[in-house]
């Protein structure tokens, strides 16, 4: 391990991934008490064109309990409450490249074990990626993450895979699991998504991030939407850092774009946000 990852602002996944994190951030703004799983979903792949990106992959958007079930498509039947856990996955960008982030957030103040669970999901990731390195097993990158998991959360982790490869990059064949043959390599590009799945306590937690093996064998992070567990409810002004919050419209614009983290954007009723 050389050190944290970095931005790689010159890989074609870094577009892509200025693209779905705006995306994301928009998403998370058009949510609201009432909203099904499915009406939020079909907000996605609007959001993608009116940045000049495009969707690769159906969304994942579970609201309460649901979030930690192996539901792997949103429901009718299934409406945001207040005080729900979300879960939002978007994949997309452009050239058919498709970054593809996991983020959590909550309609109602948080409980104090939920923001705890969260934070060390949190660690969990970021620890994970740093252990990709060239040469670097990918399976053992999977035992690293799984380890950590189960110590910090109790609870076996079920599924055979942390993360896998990018669309339009290494493309899913590309698995970071339990049975990966392969090793870190320059040129690849995956995503990395620890999660904690408590059916018992209906709580289901997800972080994704891009990580790139560039050619010279430098690893790098693609830039991201924040990894804090935020609340929709409050004020847009609170729900993360940012030097201003632009407005919906001006986020909208595809022409708008942002480096780095991405601000936060005022709510819009969903009803508007659909044609």
């Amino acid at each position: 391990m050389t050190g944290s990852p970095r931005h790689a602002a010159t890989h074609p996944l870094f577009a892509s991934a200025r693209i779905a994190a705006r995306v994301m951030e928009d998403l998370a703004a058009c949510l609201e008490p009432g909203i099904s799983e499915v009406e939020a979903a079909e907000l996605v792949p609007r959001l993608f064109a009116r940045h000049g990106g495009e969707q690769i992959v159906s969304p994942l958007i579970l609201f309460g309990a649901r979030t930690a079930t192996a539901a792997d498509q949103p429901s009718a039947l299934s409406r945001l409450r207040r005080n729900d856990l979300i879960l939002l996955d978007v994949v997309g960008g452009a050239k058919g490249v498709g970054a593809d982030f996991a983020r959590m957030f909550t309609w109602g103040t948080p409980e104090a074990r939920l923001q705890e669970l969260h934070t060390e999901l949190k660690h969990i990731l970021l620890e994970t990626l740093g252990q990709v390195a060239v040469g670097v097993p990918l399976a053992q990158v999977y035992h690293f993450a799984v380890a950590r998991l189960e110590r910090s959360f109790g609870i076996p982790y079920e599924y055979d895979r942390i993360g896998h490869g990018i669309d339009g990059l290494d493309g899913r064949s590309l698995v970071v699991g339990r049975d990966s043959k392969e090793v870190f390599q320059p040129g690849m590009a995956c995503a990395i998504e620890p999660g904690l799945y408590d059916r018992v306590q209906g709580i289901g937690l997800r972080l994704e991030s891009n990580i790139v093996v560039d050619a010279r064998g430098e690893v790098f992070l693609a830039p991201e939407p924040p990894l804090e567990l935020r609340d929709l409810s409050l004020p847009r002004t609170h729900l993360g850092p940012a030097e201003e919050a632009p407005t919906w419209e001006k986020a909208l614009d595809a022409e708008h774009s942002i480096d780095g983290p991405t601000a936060p954007l005022g709510r819009r009723s969903f009803e508007r946000a659909l044609p």
